[in-house]
Order: structure tokens, then C-alpha cells, then sequence
């Protein structure tokens, strides 16, 4: 008993200094006043200005706050970026629905006003949304599973591992004193999905067999739907997460599907349906969160509830796969003319691959897909998109194999290794305490594997 207590208190105390340790590393990160993304001062801020100015809820912005907020402040400093914010808060909007956004990920529109609501309009708002959503997310983690020693352990490798790369992850040295901030990179998303993603796992596993209604405290089913709204929300603010979503359903149908298999009769098969209505209700809304999300957005931060479809794909998911398949893989770039290398320009090399594809290897005409200005038809790139995917499989089904579970692992290793030559040697000396937790903390008579295999395998 003693023991267990002592267990717990350690528990207690490593979560709370490590979150602490990352606030430190935060706070080290706004000093110095890092570029945003190019997406927030593009159209993510000016729309969520005109929100504020009373634009309709529909994902466009007035023109006068465009007008005002350039493509390029992003690379402004704190002090002009926010004066040109005030300014722009004061002044008189007019012309609506002239911009909106210029790809899928809309959600971001809505983390820049949710930002601007809750820590008012300033360059440094995202950033303290983001950080604050991590750590909420990690506390939800925490509590909903303080009892279950691996998923804590867990938690906090997890948290000691992005404390010790922080600095690498989230600032781009740009020259002197100039950095770019990684941390509000749409592309870095799926880390903070990371946590919700296994703890609503855990949550679900854990629960399959219970009578929820009653071997569950109501906090903890509020806890666990407000995890699913934050996964929903980064999914709607990064569309190429919804893969990691795709395979949390997937283990969630296997995990009933095992349970049906083993039932032999149909009344217990109505019994266990029964016993897991709300996990079933939980499991359906994480389903539609991707979807519901904007929606729910709707309710919480919009006036009118008017959501509209003015967006444009700048690379479509059928292109990014294709990318993701030659992109390391030697015998790919060269047969298909995937010369990424060359100024490391993805839109220009996925064009001129495109073409060489059509062109060279169908026999068919490029013009009525890249247009000799330099645009593109996109719904017929569309078709084009698929069609190289399906060349692919069926003629280089062992190159694209090699390219998944060969090259694209080397590649990781390789960038781990310059992260390491790069990265500040001191922020390693937490990285010691993982020993200590995983000792102090050991479950005795189970293995790791009996509650956490599926999790490792997600991560």
C-alpha cells in the first residue's frame, strides 16, 4: 500500500515538473520572437480578423482586411505584426467574401480565432492555444489513466522526448537572430494528435467490457468527449491526420469485431451492445469528428452558423501520395523524372513528373491538364493523380513496397542523427529520468504488451 503510494506521488510529481519543463522551453521559444507560418498571415488571421469584424462564419474575409494584412507581415516582428493588427481591428471592413483559403486544412481559420478570442489578437496567440491545447490534452491523458501504470509511462517518455527535442522541432534559425516558429507549422499537427489519439485507445479498450453507466465516474466520460473534440479539431486543422484517425477506427472495429466473434448466441451479442451504449455513442461521434467538427465550431464560435465550400486544394492527397511514394526511393525519382533535388520546389516537380507521366508513358496530350500559362486543370489532375498510383502498384509493386518500409525509415534515421549533432546536449539530461520512471514505476506480473501493444504500434 505504501509502495503504491509512493508510486502514485512519483507519478504526480514527474508529470507536473516535465510539463513545467516544456513551459520553460515555451517561454525560451517566444523570446525569440520567431516568425509565424505563412498560412496564418496568408488567410488563416485576415478571415478570423474579419470574424471579429463581423464578416459571416464562411471561411472568406473582407477585402479591406486583406488589404491591410499582406501575404508576407508573417515575417514581421512581434511589435509591427501587432501594431498592423490594431490597425486593422479599428478600421472601417467593407467588401466581404473577396478571399478565403487556399487549401484543405481550414481548421486553422478556426484555431486563429479561437486563439484571438481567448488570448486576444496578437502574433503570439496561436502559440499559446497550441501549447495550451498540449498540455490540457496531457492532463486529460493523465487523469483518465492515473491508474494505468504503462499508458503514464507512456505519457511522460513522450512529453521528456519533445522537452528534449523542443528547441530543433520548433525553431528554424533563419540567420542572426531571426528564426522561423515550427510550432504553429499545420505540418507539426499530428503531434499534438499523438496524445488524444492513444487515450481515446486506452479509454475505449479499457471500457469494452464494462457497464459504463455504472463503472464510470461522469468526469471521466466529459473528459474523454472533450479529448475527442481536440482530435476532431486538429484533424479539421490538418487533413492529412485523418490517416491516423482511419486507423484508430480500424482497431476499434477489430476490438468489437473479436468480441463478436467470440459470442455464440445472439442474446449476448445484444447484451454486449448494452453494456457499451455510450462507448458506441462515443465511438460514432469520434467517427464524425472529423466531419463534425466544423460544425460544432459553428456553435461555439459563429454567430449565423454559415460555413462555406470556398477553399482550393493547392496540392490534392491523390498528388501528395505520389509524392510520399517517389520522394526517397532512387529508381522511382529517376524513371518517373521526380527531380525534387533540383531547387527543392514540390509544385514545379510534381508538374513536371506529371507531365513526363502523361505524356511520355500514356501517350496522351499534357494541354488539357497543365495549361501552357502554367495553371492546371484540377479535376482532370485528379483523375491523372489516380491513375499514376495505379500504374505504380501494378508495374513497381516492389519499388513502392521498398519505398515504404525501406528508404522512408533510412531517411527518418538519417534526419534523427542530424537532429542529434544539432540539438542542445543539456536538454538531454531529462531524458535520464525515463530509466527511473519506467523502474519506480514497473507493473509487476503483466507485460507492456498485454494493455499497450496497439498504442506502440500507432506511435
Amino acid at each position: 500500500m505504501i509502495k503504491e503510494k509512493l508510486q502514485k506521488n512519483f507519478r504526480i510529481i514527474a508529470f507536473v515538473f516535465i510539463i513545467f519543463l516544456i513551459i520553460t522551453k515555451f517561454i525560451e521559444y517566444l523570446e525569440k520572437d520567431p516568425k509565424l507560418n505563412y498560412r496564418f498571415t496568408y488567410w488563416a488571421m485576415p478571415i478570423a480578423i474579419s470574424y471579429m469584424l463581423d464578416h459571416d462564419k464562411n471561411y472568406t474575409g473582407y477585402y479591406s482586411v486583406r488589404e491591410k494584412i499582406k501575404n508576407e507581415v508573417h515575417q514581421l516582428d512581434r511589435k509591427n505584426l501587432n501594431d498592423i493588427f490594431q490597425k486593422t481591428l479599428l478600421h472601417e471592413a467593407k467588401d466581404p467574401n473577396a478571399f478565403g483559403v487556399s487549401n484543405d486544412d481550414l481548421g486553422i481559420v478556426d484555431l486563429s480565432y479561437l486563439s484571438f478570442k481567448i488570448f486576444g489578437v496578437n502574433k503570439d496567440s496561436i502559440d499559446f492555444f497550441l501549447i495550451s491545447i498540449l498540455i490540457l490534452s496531457s492532463l486529460i491523458f493523465y487523469l483518465t489513466n492515473y491508474k494505468k501504470k504503462n499508458y503514464i509511462n507512456f505519457l511522460l517518455i513522450y512529453l521528456i522526448s519533445l522537452y528534449a527535442g523542443f528547441e530543433i522541432l520548433v525553431s528554424a534559425p533563419a540567420g542572426k537572430d531571426i528564426f522561423y516558429g515550427r510550432l504553429n507549422d499545420a505540418r507539426l499537427f499530428s503531434i499534438f494528435a499523438i496524445i488524444p489519439l492513444v487515450n481515446i485507445y486506452s479509454y475505449f479498450k479499457s471500457n469494452i467490457d464494462l457497464n459504463i453507466l455504472s463503472k464510470t465516474k461522469i468526469y471521466s466520460l466529459t473528459l474523454i468527449s472533450l479529448q475527442i473534440y481536440i482530435f476532431g479539431l486538429i484533424c479539421f486543422a490538418r487533413s492529412s491526420i485523418k490517416i491516423e484517425f482511419l486507423i484508430l477506427f480500424l482497431l476499434f472495429f477489430f476490438l468489437y469485431l473479436k468480441k463478436i466473434v467470440l459470442i455464440r448466441n445472439f442474446k449476448q451479442i445484444v447484451n454486449l451492445y448494452r453494456r457499451n451504449i455510450i462507448n458506441v455513442f462515443l465511438i460514432i461521434s469520434l467517427i464524425s469528428s472529423v466531419i463534425l467538427s466544423p460544425l460544432i465550431n459553428t456553435k461555439l464560435i459563429a454567430r449565423d452558423g454559415n460555413y462555406g465550400d470556398h477553399n482550393q486544394s493547392s496540392h490534392t492527397i491523390f498528388e501528395m501520395i505520389r509524392a510520399g511514394i517517389l520522394l526517397d526511393n532512387p529508381q522511382l525519382t529517376k524513371k518517373y523524372k521526380f527531380n525534387w533535388t533540383k531547387d527543392f520546389n514540390i509544385e514545379r516537380t510534381l508538374v513536371e513528373s506529371g507531365k513526363y507521366f502523361y505524356e511520355d508513358i500514356l501517350n496522351k496530350q499534357i494541354d488539357e491538364i497543365y495549361f501552357e500559362q502554367g495553371g492546371k486543370n484540377i479535376v482532370k489532375m485528379e483523375k491523372l493523380e489516380r491513375e499514376f498510383i495505379i500504374y505504380l502498384l501494378f508495374n513497381d509493386f516492389k519499388e513502392v513496397i521498398k519505398s515504404i518500409f525501406l528508404y522512408k525509415p533510412l531517411k527518418m534515421i538519417q534526419a534523427l542523427k542530424k537532429h542529434y549533432n544539432e540539438i542542445n546536449k543539456t536538454d538531454l539530461i531529462p531524458a535520464f529520468l525515463m530509466p527511473i520512471i519506467l523502474f519506480f514505476n514497473r507493473q509487476k506480473h503483466k507485460s507492456i504488451s498485454e494493455d499497450f501493444e496497439i498504442p506502440i504500434l500507432i506511435i
